[in-house]
């Protein structure tokens, strides 16, 4: 057997090993409800951005948490088709979730006129993130918000503090995001 047909063998396991991991997954896993569309957010230099609801379920829910996304992500972070749904793992154990997409993500929309004023971290804050939180803030009803932030999502929340402090925020939790650049 040559190298080259060794390598076939292990690819071709390999393959089959997913598929069958695939399957398994697909027939065994309950889907979690996919989150549709609630709203549509205008950032105050015409940006687009959709938020996700994923309403508590058994009861009133025990609080208000808005996901912030990664770097080179989407509000599929946290809204991620079937079983690896954390947005709808913590709407089932009673939490009100919103999950959104900040400006540059494929199902966010630029301004009809021109690009706003660009793309940027301190757009996120400036702009993104106060228009997310007064939506959700309106349409929960809640007036203390706790903030998810994934790699860059958890930064934007310390710079959410840092520009605004933590009034209206219940709590902050940061997921694989440094807390130094030293």
């Amino acid at each position: 057997m040559t190298v080259f047909d060794w390598f076939v063998w292990c690819a071709g396991g390999v393959l089959g090993a997913l598929v069958l991991l695939y399957s398994w997954v697909r027939l065994t896993w309950p889907t979690a409800p996919q989150a549709t569309v609630t709203a549509e957010i205008t950032t105050p230099d015409g940006h687009i951005l959709p938020l996700y609801h994923h309403a508590a379920q058994g009861g009133p829910p025990k609080a208000t948490v808005v996901c912030l996304h990664g770097l080179g992500a989407s509000h599929f972070n946290f809204n991620f088709p079937g079983p690896a749904n954390l947005a709808a793992w913590l709407a089932q154990r009673g939490y009100d979730v919103w999950v959104t997409s900040l400006r540059g993500d494929y199902d966010a929309r630029p301004p009809t006129q021109g690009d706003g004023d660009g793309y940027s971290f301190d757009l996120y804050v400036q702009r993104d993130l106060p228009a997310v939180m007064a939506e959700v803030r309106k349409r929960s009803g809640s007036t203390h918000l706790h903030l998810l932030g994934h790699s860059m999502g958890g930064l934007l929340s310390y710079a959410w503090v840092a520009a605004h402090g933590d009034a209206g925020l219940a709590s902050i939790c940061a997921i694989a995001s440094p807390v130094g650049f030293e």
